[in-house]
């Protein structure tokens, strides 16, 4: 029987958001540090040690999720400026015609 906060590959990755296979080269690259753990020949996963470790080891992510993510954090304020004191009608059209310059790039 393991430990109650231990985990199964799949179900960190389920967890994480990522297949198994980007785990097991987390696991690989030793980017969990020391919250992965072998329990009668599995491996299991200490969750919250697992999201430390690589929150201080792992690479920032290229995924175009990601790149999404910086490019509308980065534009945010441009848009907060353009739209402040403006009625609801041009809000929403400002709103949607950044939402599809973003996606379009």
């Amino acid at each position: 029987m393991r430990p109650r906060d231990l985990v199964t590959v799949g179900q960190y990755a389920q967890h994480a958001g990522i297949s198994p296979q980007a785990v097991y080269r987390r696991i690989s690259g030793k980017q969990l540090g020391d919250g992965v753990e072998r329990h009668g020949g599995r491996l299991l996963i200490h969750v919250q040690k697992a999201d430390a470790a690589w929150a201080e080891r792992g690479k920032p992510c290229n995924s175009r999720a990601a790149q999404l993510e910086q490019r509308m954090m980065a534009s945010a304020d441009d848009l907060a400026a353009d739209v402040a004191g403006q009625d609801d009608v041009y809000c929403r059209v400002a709103v949607y015609k950044w939402m599809a310059q973003m996606l379009s790039t």
